[in-house]
């Protein structure tokens, strides 16, 4: 029987605190950040990215990425973060209070937050499914995604890797967003989304059109 790996989460910052509060009590080591930060729960600070992978044996920790979407984070960010710690396994975080249904396949590090909602979709690694959100029946969801509190993804959508979708935002059934697209708070989308770039409105329509890197 294999070892269970010691857990540590990286960021320190509002996201990480949800994750830590939404997780059974003991669950994480300590925390990684750029530098010690105000933490709550207690957690001790382990170091930042560069001492962690020199330090610690990927066969030994586990890691989850909590680090959230604001003006200072992107999903790129996360994105490169992600593959700094590519030999380290990745552990998902479900809440208690979140419905997540047997036929669901929910892939290493994602976090389903309170009263989330998975209905027999797929989830791609280091997703966030945050406070309220729904994601009907039949999803296809890419990696490094984020889904904002109260969002409803509806049947058989398709989202594409490092998107982002704001808070309250509907995505009717059966359509697909393009890699690297965002859909602001509150949007409706009722067609494809084929063009990376911020989408407002109801209908959603392009706000601007988004550059990686």
């Amino acid at each position: 029987m294999a070892k269970k790996k010691k857990l540590i989460i990286i960021g320190a910052g509002g996201h990480a605190r949800s994750v830590i509060e939404n997780a059974p009590e003991n669950t994480f080591l300590g925390y990684v950040a750029p530098e010690p930060a105000a933490i709550a729960f207690g957690l001790p600070y382990e170091g930042d990215d560069g001492y962690i992978i020199a330090n610690f044996n990927p066969d030994e920790f586990g890691i989850h990425l909590a680090i959230g979407f604001n003006d200072g984070c992107r999903l790129s960010l996360r994105r490169s973060i992600i593959e700094r710690y590519k030999d380290f396994e990745a552990v998902t975080m479900i809440s208690p209070s979140a419905i997540v249904t047997p036929n669901s396949v929910i892939e290493g590090g994602c976090a389903i937050m309170s009263r989330a909602v998975v209905n027999r979709s797929v989830l791609g690694q280091h997703c966030v499914v945050n406070t309220g959100a729904i994601i009907e029946h039949d999803c296809h969801i890419g990696t490094n995604v984020f889904i904002g509190p109260g969002a409803v993804i509806c049947g058989e959508v398709t989202l594409g890797d490092d998107v982002f979708i704001g808070a309250g935002a509907v995505i009717r059934n059966g359509i697909s967003v393009c890699a690297s697209a965002s859909v602001g708070m509150g949007a409706v989308v009722t067609h494809d989304i084929t063009e990376p770039g911020i989408y407002v409105g109801s209908p959603a329509r392009i706000k601007e059109t988004k550059h990686n890197g």
